[in-house]
């Protein structure tokens, strides 16, 4: 449902060349959206872009692959990016830009509003609880022999590990 609303409203709003997204979500950590967004849209996507190389309508992207290499490949606009840490060096706002984004418009826009349903999200949460409290730790004081002759005793009588 996510991909869905961001594509409908990317292509409500204008001719969108590139789209940059993170890599992943920090809620769920599935790293689906961009390449849903992608589908929508039908563009090309490009995953775990640490580099980008950009010339007229084409990209030439550095992608991270297992075992820490990495590969290059070329996709041309309008496309997805999912960018990886270390893709760009973040820019700190500055007091007078601050000021300025206080003043700009957010415009909240209904599902409905882009063609979006409830019927559209296939991921219901529910059931959420708290995991149960655990017990607190204990603390062994004397000497290392000592120590270590407790915590033999606690782990064979308490914990009945040994």
């Amino acid at each position: 449902m996510t991909a869905k609303a961001l594509a409908l409203t990317l292509k409500k709003e204008a001719k969108v060349d590139l789209v940059f997204f993170g890599k992943e979500a920090l809620d769920d950590g599935a790293a689906q959206v961009p390449q849903l967004v992608a589908a929508h849209l039908g563009t090309p996507c490009a995953t775990v872009v640490c580099g980008i190389e950009y010339s007229g309508s084409t990209l030439k992207c550095k992608r991270e692959i297992e075992g820490g290499s990495f590969e290059m490949i070329e996709l041309s606009a309008p496309a997805v990016i999912a960018g990886s840490k270390g893709l760009n060096d973040p820019r700190y706002a500055t007091l007078p830009n601050i000021m300025k984004a206080k003043k700009k418009e957010v415009r909240a826009v209904k599902l409905a509003d882009i063609g979006v349903s409830a019927a559209d999200q296939r991921v219901k949460m529910k059931n959420f609880q708290l995991p149960a409290a655990k017990q607190a730790g204990k603390k062994i004081e004397g000497d290392a022999g000592a120590q270590a002759h407790a915590l033999a005793t606690a782990l064979h009588n308490e914990a009945k590990v040994v």
